[in-house]
């Protein structure tokens, strides 16, 4: 928020991509070594909706920013990220074991595991693109800062009600079940995005 140059907002961008990496797969790590294993996918779908919420969200702040000023609103933020670093930190966790470790290791070579690599990955060049370009084309078509913020707000409740869902469908049916029905879903969605004026 304060950055007076371009190259120290990159390095702050940089910086914070370190971390969001690192936070969300320590998240992960700890969902699927604490939560029981029957219902391991639909506590990552609730992560999920909460990574998936605060990307989506960014072109909402964005809005926040442009009426009340980028230091309160991103300085919410960082409030409000030091807040839970803090609830982290005090929450009891677990710990794994040098053999457990090295067998995670070795488990990540599988080709399942490198599947779910790759999905992943999809998933967040499709939001990342989304979420720079869409923002850009918006405002070319006029939309304004609380048309883009509504617009993403509005995508990002959607997937706050669906990932829970999709998690407990894991659960409940398999993993492929929604990956295929995603896959389908994000090919069609990726296919008519470029024909919408």
């Amino acid at each position: 928020a304060l950055a007076p140059t371009l190259w120290l907002l990159a390095a702050a961008r940089f910086g914070q991509g370190l971390s969001v990496a690192a936070s969300w797969t320590s998240a992960l790590t700890w969902l699927v070594g604490a939560g029981p294993r029957e219902r391991r996918g639909e506590l990552i779908g609730h992560a999920a909706r909460a990574a998936v919420l605060g990307v989506l969200l960014g072109p909402v702040l964005g809005a926040a920013a442009g009426l009340a000023g980028r230091g309160p609103v991103f300085g919410s933020g960082a409030l409000l990220g030091i807040a839970i670093a803090a609830w982290a930190w005090a929450t009891s966790g677990f710990s794994y074991t040098a053999r457990e470790r090295a067998g995670a290791l070795l488990a990540a070579l599988e080709p399942r595991v490198a599947g779910g690599l790759w999905l992943g990955t999809l998933t967040a060049l499709l939001i990342g693109v989304l979420s720079v370009l869409a923002p850009l084309a918006l405002d070319r078509a006029g939309w304004g800062t609380i048309g883009v913020g509504a617009v993403f707000f509005a995508g990002a409740a959607a997937h706050a009600v669906v990932s829970p869902s999709v998690g407990r469908m894991a659960d409940h049916r398999g993993r492929l079940t929604p990956v295929r029905a995603g896959l389908v879903t994000t090919a069609a969605v990726s296919i008519t995005i470029p024909w919408i004026h």
